[in-house]
């Protein structure tokens, strides 16, 4: 008596253990279970999806169930690919071809259900580094060009906006840069800035300002590093003179005053930094005059950064006798301090 077999070749599901596992060499256990049993070994050969996971070598990437039972007692191995692409968590199928003797016989095909492995992102939102070109631009209308470049690819568009530094420079109406989804670049998109000009002076060396910049993605976002601009300056260093009240440079000794403050030489500019000046009066001995002739109030005189004239007064004071001699001198004297490097005064005489 002939007993014709009335099941097809059972379907073979793959497990997993674990079902998630981290993108950067992140190892899952493959394991295979029939839908019911067959009367001939049933071996699972897992096939790799390109780019998401290996499967093991050798032996390591088959796994057997033997005849008559639905589960397999080894297992095969699939470890994860990783990148450098921030991204969100992916996921592949895991999956393979199946195969037996008594499929083969009947030239029938073994179904295979896979399953789903997740592959966990271990890369941080990318940061951003600026560029610029030329790195040195100068007053009034100097440009310069900036340039983005990612730390790692992200799996979004990066968007850089650049940010002005009041005062120093002011980023043009194309001050975005876009970075598309998977570069580190981008060629053909750049910022750029236009200096501000002033009228102040900044020293030798000019002014320096970071060029930065906010930075944003779907996916996230990780800090900006500047860079460095300097600009030079279109003004020449200011020089100090001192003033003194009355014009005519003389006073009564019984009791004149005469004010002495300072300026910036013929209007010649401002500075950024502030400027203190020291104010000694001294006697000229050839011509008769001696410390007792005279007092004087206060010694220091500033002018403020950005500004041409000074604050504080310093006051000479004629000290009366009662000796009939020719007229005395004066020398009124300033040491000068700050100012990007002002350099001292000139003398005066009273």
């Amino acid at each position: 008596v002939t007993t014709t077999d009335n099941d097809g070749p059972p379907g073979v599901t793959v497990m997993l253990n674990p079902t998630a596992v981290s993108e950067s060499a992140g190892v899952a256990t493959v394991t295979a279970r029939l839908a019911y049993p067959s009367s001939a070994a049933t071996t699972l050969t897992v096939t790799a999806v390109s780019g998401a996971f290996t499967v093991g070598a050798g032996t390591a990437g088959t796994v057997a169930i033997a005849a008559g039972a639905t589960t397999s007692t080894d297992f095969a191995l699939v470890t994860a690919v990783g990148n450098t692409t921030d991204e969100p968590s992916r996921t592949a199928t895991v999956t393979g071809t199946a195969a037996n003797a008594r499929a083969a016989a009947d030239s029938t095909t073994m179904m295979v259900t896979g399953a789903t492995l997740t592959l966990t992102d271990d890369d941080a939102a990318p940061g951003v580094t600026l560029s610029l070109a030329p790195a040195s631009i100068a007053e009034p209308s100097g440009v310069s060009t900036v340039s983005a470049t990612l730390s790692h690819p992200s799996s979004e568009p990066t968007t850089l906006t650049v940010t002005a530094v009041s005062g120093a420079y002011t980023a043009g109406t194309d001050a975005t840069i876009v970075i598309a989804a998977g570069a580190t670049t981008a060629a053909a998109d750049t910022a750029t800035i236009r200096v501000v000009d002033d009228d102040l002076y900044h020293g030798s060396g000019g002014r320096s300002a970071t060029v930065t910049g906010r930075l944003t993605n779907s996916q996230g976002a990780g800090a900006v590093t500047g860079a460095a601009l300097t600009i030079t300056d279109d003004e020449n260093l200011p020089t100090a003179s001192l003033l003194i009240s009355p014009l005519s440079g003389s006073i009564s000794e019984n009791g004149g005053i005469a004010t002495v403050t300072a300026q910036l030489a013929g209007l010649s500019g401002k500075s950024s930094e502030a400027t203190t000046v020291t104010v000694t009066v001294t006697a000229v001995a050839s011509s008769g005059a001696v410390a007792g002739d005279f007092t004087q109030t206060g010694t220091t005189l500033t002018i403020a950064a950005g500004s041409l004239t000074s604050t504080g007064l310093v006051t000479v004071t004629g000290v009366d006798n009662n000796v009939d001699a020719a007229n005395k001198l004066l020398q009124i004297s300033a040491t000068a301090a700050g100012g990007n490097g002002i350099q001292n005064p000139g003398l005066a005489a009273l």
